[in-house]
């Protein structure tokens, strides 16, 4: 039994480590280097219209980046059970899995806790980007007032034009410094 469990393992290590190399590559010159990279690993589909990295970056879409952080997509893909948030109840919808998910997950929270409203297509603002990127690198217990000033020490703080919206575009760099 343990020999088949190290193989196992092994095999498992030996398969992650060569499947990037088979990533398809994503040649659009316009687009940023940190998203190419992060198609390329799978992590970004897009949006119906291409990456849209001038677009703003929704708590719908950043629910589904935050199951790749983890490792948990295929989980919170077909996640199918009651949902947390009274606003997330078709399951029809692309987000349904990644926001249900996240939410039984408490990668992210919605308003009134549970049964409260999630706000799936609401944009994001740099505070909340780097709020989830420094748990991610798990600083759990960061109070509110101090996640920029802990996001820019730790050198993964979202550069934005305009604190208040973020682009897709500045949301995959940040998420590519994390990753890194």
């Amino acid at each position: 039994m343990k020999r088949f469990l190290s193989l196992a393992l092994v095999l498992v290590l030996v398969f992650g480590a060569i499947m990037p190399s088979f990533a398809e590559e994503v040649t659009d010159p316009a687009l940023l280097e940190e998203t190419k990279d992060l198609a390329a690993y799978g992590i970004l589909e897009g949006d119906g219209t291409g990456y849209n990295e001038e677009g703003p970056l929704t708590r719908a879409a950043m629910a589904k980046i935050l199951a790749f952080f983890y490792g948990e997509e295929e989980a919170a893909e077909g996640y199918a059970l009651t949902p947390v948030f009274s606003d997330v109840a078709d399951s029809e919808i692309w987000y349904y899995g990644w926001v249900s998910y996240a939410g039984q997950r408490e990668w992210m929270k919605g308003d009134t806790g549970v049964g409260g409203t999630f706000r799936p297509n609401d944009e994001m603002n740099a505070q909340e980007v780097n709020q989830l990127m420094i748990r991610v690198l798990g600083y759990d217990d960061v109070e509110w007032a101090d996640v920029n000033a802990k996001a820019v020490e730790l050198g993964v703080a979202v550069t934005a034009s305009d604190n208040s919206l973020v682009l897709r575009g500045e949301a995959f760099k940040a998420i590519r410094t994390v990753l890194d």
